[in-house]
Formats: C-alpha cells, sequence, structure tokens
C-alpha cells in the first residue's frame, strides 16, 4: 500500500496499491474474523494496515480511492473485532460513528 513507484509509464506503483487493496478486501469479505486475529497477532500492523487503507481513500487516483473505500466498509461494518479497550476498537468505533453504513441496493 505504501510502493509509490513512478517510470515511463507513470504511477505503477497504484497498480501494485490497487491490487494490494482488492487483494485484502477479498481476504477480509470471506473471513469475517481474520482483521480480529491480525490484531490479536500483532496490532501494530493491525493498526498500520487501518491508517494504510485510511490514507488509501484520499488518493489522487479515483479507482484507488473507490477500491480503499470499498475496503474501508469491509474493515467497518463486516469484521467482528472484539477486543475491548484495545486502540483498534476505538479507533474502528470512532470511524463508524463517522462513516455511516450505506444501505444495500439490493
Amino acid at each position: 500500500l505504501e510502493d509509490h513507484s513512478v517510470d515511463n509509464r507513470g504511477d505503477v506503483g497504484s497498480w501494485v496499491r490497487k491490487q494490494s487493496l482488492q487483494s485484502l478486501a477479498r481476504i477480509f469479505a470471506t473471513d469475517s474474523q481474520a482483521f480480529q486475529r491480525l490484531n490479536e497477532r500483532d496490532d501494530e500492523l493491525a493498526i498500520r494496515l487501518l491508517g494504510q487503507i485510511l490514507c488509501s481513500t484520499t488518493e489522487k487516483i479515483d479507482r484507488l480511492r473507490v477500491a480503499a473505500g470499498q475496503m474501508l466498509e469491509i474493515l467497518l461494518y463486516e469484521q467482528r473485532v472484539e477486543a475491548a479497550g484495545s486502540r483498534l476498537c476505538e479507533g474502528l468505533e470512532q470511524l463508524r460513528r463517522l462513516v455511516p453504513a450505506q444501505p444495500n441496493d439490493s
């Protein structure tokens, strides 16, 4: 999520960032306990990952902002993270208050 490589084709790191976000989204969308397990094993990594996803929501490139927004929505509303008092849980709760769930279109 931090690859900002540039060559004569432009921001080639954006391809890596987008694919990373999409891969994470697939993992977390299919396993509602994945973020919980990550937090239990390495809470600093879980917090860093959340921070990088939040940073990605401010990308200049639309498709990256969309991918980051989808990933954030999965973390906020599909993942079950239960670690009362942890910084990650507190941060997720604050984000849930700021980013309301979107109603399903179906």
